[in-house]
């Protein structure tokens, strides 16, 4: 994801798996989300889920989910 708002090619490969996602009916995360304009041209092309530091800064486990088990 990291040059689909530069790169003709990368936006070429983002739209050929999303049609193949839909042909499937399978849902598709994209990686390395990286910078809220990136994240705004997903959601203009109805990407449901994403993941990187655009979306949310990594943080220790035991903060978000309790205790870690020891």
């Amino acid at each position: 994801m990291r040059n689909i708002l530069t790169s003709e090619a990368a936006r070429t490969k983002l739209h050929a798996m999303l049609r193949v996602a839909e042909a499937l009916n399978i849902g598709l995360v994209a990686e390395c989300v990286e910078e809220e304009a990136v994240l705004a041209h997903l959601k203009t092309l109805n990407v449901s889920h994403a993941q990187g530091f655009g979306v949310h800064q990594p943080e220790p486990l035991d903060s978000i989910a309790g205790e870690a088990p020891g």
